[in-house]
């Protein structure tokens, strides 16, 4: 199994998995739940330096010994789901990216970059996106998403959603409170530089974001699912959880099936029903993983070269093929943050 020293190596999933590519950069944690402020597309330089400075509410550091830390189950137990509601959560995706990729370049310099390195440390990416939309897209499920290009050396900037929909009382939350020790973050996600490899190994560079569920012992990144016994072996299912964790850098996960009475209600986990897998493990029974990967990395290359115009917000919807719908957004939400966010950004690194 791997150390967490291992898992912010280049981490490649598998020995026959030759296309994909995953590098941990940063790991980062909201110490308290963002509000509109940090949805706002243009934030001025103050703004940025007052989110990430030590009284602010993120963090670009985040030690992996304060992440959840997941517990063993020693008896069976018996989760009971409710109704409780929380209010939607914002979701700055972009803007944390790019402050981890930022500032994971400059401590490869110990510290030491101009502006002109900086954007050189933008202009290795092709896209910039949260993890969420990929997975649609290899679930060939529906989608939407925003996209947007400022610079012809820069990356195209995508996001899918603005806000969280919350359902803590749902058993799957309620199981991952259950098999961790809580984290004094609100919420912590991993930074990682994914590459697509195509048919010519002309390579597609990724910055993604994805939520980190808990570390085990030896600190590795772990994925948190749960399902109903009666789902069987779900392939879809696994192959989106599959994919989901290697888009996170996560190296073990563990499965929670439970049985619940007439499908409403109490749901009981047993001992011998909670899986703890490595990410190679859990999927070497999943067929068309890689396939699906490989599907995904051809859709992104058309999301790139759709998008055309520098500056110009499009609307890119597709699912279930590798066609694409594509429209120049009529309506600017924050969706994407302006260029001046990003050059203010940049302005606070070099000075940070």
């Amino acid at each position: 199994m791997e150390s967490v020293e291992d898992s912010f190596q280049s981490m490649k999933i598998s020995e026959e998995r030759k296309t994909f590519n995953f590098e941990l950069l940063k790991i980062v944690g909201w110490k308290s739940c963002p509000t509109e402020f940090h949805l706002q597309p243009q934030l001025s330089f103050e703004d940025i330096e007052s989110i990430i400075d030590k009284n602010g509410q993120l963090c670009l550091d985040v030690d992996v010994n304060e992440l959840p830390r997941l517990k063993r189950i020693t008896s069976d137990f018996t989760i009971t789901p409710n109704s409780v509601k929380t209010p939607p959560e914002p979701k700055p995706n972009l803007l944390v990216i790019i402050m981890a990729i930022l500032n994971a370049y400059k401590e490869k310099f110990d510290g030491k970059v101009e502006e002109v390195d900086l954007l050189n440390a933008l202009s290795e990416y092709d896209v910039l996106t949260p993890r969420n939309p990929l997975i649609s897209i290899v679930s060939k499920e529906p989608w939407t998403v925003r996209a947007v290009k400022y610079d012809e050396k820069w990356p195209v900037l995508i996001n899918r959603e603005r806000i969280y929909n919350l359902t803590p009382g749902r058993i799957g939350t309620l199981f991952e409170k259950v098999i961790t020790v809580p984290s004094l973050y609100h919420r912590v996600y991993s930074v990682g530089h994914a590459t697509f490899a195509d048919s010519n190994d002309i390579k597609l560079h990724i910055g993604v974001m994805g939520e980190i569920d808990a570390v085990d012992s030896k600190g590795n990144l772990v994925e948190i699912k749960t399902m109903g016994r009666w789902m069987g072996k779900n392939t879809n299912f696994n192959r989106n959880t599959w994919t989901q964790s290697i888009l996170g850098g996560v190296s073990i996960v563990v499965r929670g099936e439970f049985y619940q009475k007439k499908f409403q209600g109490a749901a009981t986990f047993t001992r011998r029903h909670i899986t703890y897998q490595t990410i190679d493990e859990f999927g070497r029974s999943i067929p068309g993983k890689n396939e699906s990967l490989d599907f995904a990395g051809e859709v992104l290359r058309k999301i790139v070269g759709s998008v055309k115009k520098l500056g110009v917000v499009y609307e890119i919807s597709g699912g279930g093929s590798d066609e694409i719908s594509v429209t120049e957004a009529t309506i600017m939400e924050p969706f994407v943050i302006s260029k001046e966010t990003v050059l203010n950004c940049i302005e606070v690194f070099c000075r940070k």
